[in-house]
């Protein structure tokens, strides 16, 4: 079982300024590589969110039309056929998306607020 005997900070303050910066600059990256997955997610999120969302309303404007037609009665066929009963669903997925695309940072003072 390996045991810390010193905290980092005391390590540290022994090593040569070189080695400091390496870690520093590794540190960096690290984060820059975070900050860019967390950048791709966002955009997923809201590609997701305008997808659905497309979805949904060519899904409901399709059956209004049907509906406004010479024969109304198949508006509830093309409704059902377009996966119209899905449409609740496809409601709830984009609410569901917005958060995800949001920083972590406003949501957190959305919710401190």
């Amino acid at each position: 079982m390996f045991i810390m005997e010193q905290s980092l900070a005391e390590t540290l303050k022994g090593a040569d300024r070189e080695v400091l910066q390496e870690i520093l600059r590794e540190a960096e990256s690290r984060l820059s590589a975070q900050l860019t997955a967390a950048i791709a997610a966002d955009t997923r999120a809201m590609t997701f969110l305008g997808f659905i969302s497309a979805v949904a309303v060519a899904t409901i404007g399709a059956a209004l039309a049907i509906h406004q037609s010479a024969a109304p009665e198949l508006a509830y066929l093309g409704l059902f056929i377009g996966g119209g009963d899905r449409v609740p669903l496809r409601g709830v997925a984009p609410a569901l998306a917005v958060p995800s695309g949001q920083s972590r940072e406003l949501i957190s003072l959305r919710l401190a607020g």
